[in-house]
């Protein structure tokens, strides 16, 4: 008999120690919480599309003043020129207008010279005539100077005429010339507006296609901005499988295919809403917890949006319909315990189900 005790002895640690790894094993079951993660394919189904700003003038560009991708907004100077030539025409063009005006007012003052003294000179010729013309009634002078009197008066009066009429076509000249030239300066001083070129919204600059120093000709694309929507939509490809992750109001993460991860990273959005959100998506989740071994093949859309612009945890991303992406949607924390009563339950739904066929 004690020889038999060191057998018991190492028995009862054995015994002692698969207990305890029992209950070990079971409170590791119950306290520890693991996710599942899965990834779903999706697109961009809109997004805001990008336009091109030209520059309004023709001068050599001095500064860039921002690089590729940048964030910018409504107001940011972008791209300075170098107007250097259009001052000095404005300069030209402001003393054009001077002399000009000078012109103007010296010929109308002229004008109004030569329209006095033919006035002048009209009504003495006049009254010479009634002179003469009284004269001839008595017999003191001839009829024939009488008549030479008249005539005079409507020669005068002709000259006036000639005169005016020479003299105001002076000036329409000069007047012509001046709106000519205002307008010029106008021309000149709307251009020296555009010298800076400012970001007309907010957006991100996707591309710049001009350098420092290089002559930019009026109407030329100098660089792409793709305007800011308030958001973007994705629309995600889902399958019956991937409704116990994806519901409306859930917060994801995504990468854009074709971008580096290690150089864009994520972007995070939110789902919207998911097609058929009735009876077709409620059967098929009760056929997901049911027994049954034939996965439902339909697919499912579910619309989420990101709010522009893309801004991912390392850099900014430019969107366009149809970008590909892969959406990772991570579960709920649940313990070991959960996956054993969640087989359970799936069985005793398929019992009840198979009960009530028959």
């Amino acid at each position: 008999m004690p020889q038999d005790l060191p057998g018991i002895k190492s028995a009862k640690f054995a015994i002692i120690g698969l207990s305890l790894l029992s209950v070990g094993g079971v409170l590791f079951a119950i306290t520890f919480r693991f996710s599942e993660t899965i990834y779903v394919k999706g697109n961009f189904e809109s997004s805001s599309q990008p336009y091109s700003l030209r520059s309004e003038i023709s001068a050599p560009v001095t500064k860039i003043h921002l690089r590729v991708p940048t964030l910018v907004k409504r107001g940011d100077l972008l791209i300075s020129f170098d107007c250097t030539s259009y001052y000095r025409r404005l300069k030209d063009s402001a003393n054009t207008i001077e002399l000009i005006s000078s012109e103007v007012d010296r010929l109308q003052l002229a004008k109004r010279n030569v329209d006095t003294l033919a006035e002048d000179s009209i009504k003495l010729s006049t009254r010479y005539a009634d002179l003469y013309e009284r004269l001839s009634s008595s017999g003191a002078v001839s009829r024939m100077q009488a008549l030479d009197s008249k005539q005079r008066v409507r020669q005068s009066q002709i000259q006036r005429l000639q005169q005016s009429l020479e003299s105001q076509n002076k000036i329409s000249a000069a007047t012509s010339r001046l709106i000519a030239s205002r307008a010029e300066h106008q021309d000149l001083l709307s251009s020296i507006k555009h010298c800076n070129l400012f970001s007309p919204a907010n957006g991100i600059v996707t591309n710049i296609a001009v350098s420092n120093s290089e002559l930019v000709e009026t109407g030329r694309e100098v660089l792409t901005l793709q305007k800011s929507a308030s958001k973007d939509i994705l629309r995600l490809q889902l399958n019956p499988g991937d409704l116990k992750f994806v519901r409306p109001g859930v917060k994801f993460r995504f990468t854009v295919d074709g971008y580096s991860f290690q150089k864009y990273g994520y972007l995070s959005a939110t789902v919207l809403t998911i097609s058929d959100t009735s009876d077709q998506v409620l059967q098929s989740r009760r056929s997901l917890d049911s027994a049954s071994s034939s996965p439902q093949s339909s697919t499912f859309d579910a619309i989420a949006i990101v709010r522009s612009p893309l801004s991912s945890t390392k850099q900014l991303i430019s969107s366009r319909v149809g970008l590909p992406i892969t959406a990772e949607f991570i579960s709920d924390k649940k313990s070991f315990v959960s996956i054993f009563s969640d087989q359970f339950l799936k069985i005793e739904r398929a019992v009840k189900s198979i009960q009530s066929r028959f």
